[in-house]
């Protein structure tokens, strides 16, 4: 009998990027991600942030990703700060597609990135 596999969290997300310094710029300056070194073995162009027990990944690539609703969401302790602080730091980036559509769940981000802010309790219904 096999025995079963016992997961007990997600480790990381990658997402694909086309734009190192504009992907540092909103990931690290606009939403406040702290980067971390990626492997010494990894021979390719990659960014990581830290995300608490997760990480994640952001990979160079010549070309986008096909758009899709694929997403990760990030659970935030202030939604209405962190929109604040959104709407106030976004003018300064003006290669983003806009402000967000739906604040503060759903911002546009760069090229097909999404990011999808989430203000949960663990005794929301």
């Amino acid at each position: 009998m096999n025995a079963p596999l016992w997961i007990s969290q997600i480790d990381h997300c990658s997402v694909l990027i086309t734009n190192l310094a504009r992907s540092r710029q909103f990931y690290g300056e606009l939403l406040g991600l702290r980067e971390i070194h990626k492997p010494r073995t990894f021979d390719f162009e990659v960014l990581w942030y830290d995300l608490g027990d997760q990480t994640l990944h952001l990979l160079l690539k010549n070309k986008p990703d096909t758009l899709s609703p694929r997403h990760f969401a990030l659970r935030v302790a202030d939604a209405g700060g962190r929109r604040q602080r959104l709407t106030e730091k976004l003018s300064l980036m003006p290669w983003l597609s806009g402000p967000p559509q739906r604040p503060p769940t759903q911002g546009k981000v760069p090229r097909t990135e999404r990011v999808r802010f989430v203000l949960r309790s663990k005794w929301s219904v």
